[in-house]
């Protein structure tokens, strides 16, 4: 079992619906309302040379920031150290960076809590992979 070394969550004064029209520019949102492809499962990839540092630009870029928030630090029950960033927004939705996930891609998960004004899913989880 791991152990946590503190999971904040931060709270930021911008709602999904005002970051994500930004963020599209760069990152194109299918039909189905998610960013990505579809990927194994349910999560969906993009594809990068730099998976871990396009991870992070996507992250700032929904949650509105112009630098990476505060990380938490959480040791896995492999030993490995998972750097997390837990952010809600002013509507109530939340987003996390991850810097490894089971398969060792880095990953955002967003919970939209106001599909009303976003034209994202309620949920997804991106994986960001290196291409081929």
């Amino acid at each position: 079992m791991g152990s946590s070394f503190g999971i904040k969550l931060i709270s930021v004064d911008r709602s999904l619906a005002s970051t994500v029209q930004e963020t599209r520019k760069v990152f194109p949102i299918s039909r189905g309302g998610m960013f990505g492809v579809k990927g194994d499962g349910r999560a969906r990839r993009i594809y990068s040379d730099s998976p871990y540092e396009e991870s992070k630009r996507f992250f700032q870029s929904i949650i509105g920031a112009k630098v990476m928030p505060r990380m938490s630090l959480e040791e896995l029950p492999n030993g490995k150290i998972l750097s997390r960033s837990d952010v809600v927004l002013s509507d109530g939705s939340r987003v996390v960076w991850r810097s490894t996930t089971r398969d060792g891609t880095p990953a955002v998960s967003i919970k939209n809590k106001d599909q009303k004004l976003t034209e994202l899913t309620e949920y997804h989880n991106i994986h960001f992979e290196k291409r081929n």
